[in-house]
C-alpha cells in the first residue's frame, strides 16, 4: 500500500476478512475488492456487512459469472465486479441488466 501510495499509483487493495476490511478502512480505503468473493463466503457474507459496515463499496471477484443478476452478484452495493473469462460474443449491458 504504501508503495503505491509513494509514487501516486491507484489501487484497489483486497479484503477477505472483516478484520482485513476494518484494517483498510483505517488506512483510508473504502472501495476494496473482495477475493476469492464465492471460496470467502460469497454475496451472504457480503450483505451481512453492509448494515454494520455502510461506509464500505466491495468489487467483488473470484467465483463470478458474466451473469452476475442471475447469482445475486447485481446488488447495490457492487459499483464494478470482476470476471474472469471472456464472453463468446459480445455482450449488450442491457441484455445483462435489464431495467
Amino acid at each position: 500500500i504504501q508503495g503505491c501510495a509513494d509514487v501516486d499509483l491507484p489501487l484497489l487493495p483486497g479484503a477477505s476478512s472483516v478484520s482485513e476490511v476494518m484494517r483498510l478502512g483505517e488506512k483510508g480505503f473504502f472501495m476494496l475488492k473482495f477475493f476469492p468473493a464465492t471460496a470467502a463466503g460469497g454475496l451472504p457474507f457480503i450483505k451481512a456487512l453492509a448494515s454494520p459496515l455502510p461506509q464500505f463499496q466491495f468489487c467483488p471477484t473470484g467465483g463470478i459469472t458474466l451473469r452476475p443478476h442471475r447469482t445475486g452478484w447485481h446488488w447495490r452495493i457492487f459499483h464494478v465486479w470482476g470476471a474472469a473469462g471472456l464472453p463468446r460474443k459480445p455482450l449488450s449491458l442491457n441484455r445483462i441488466f435489464p431495467q
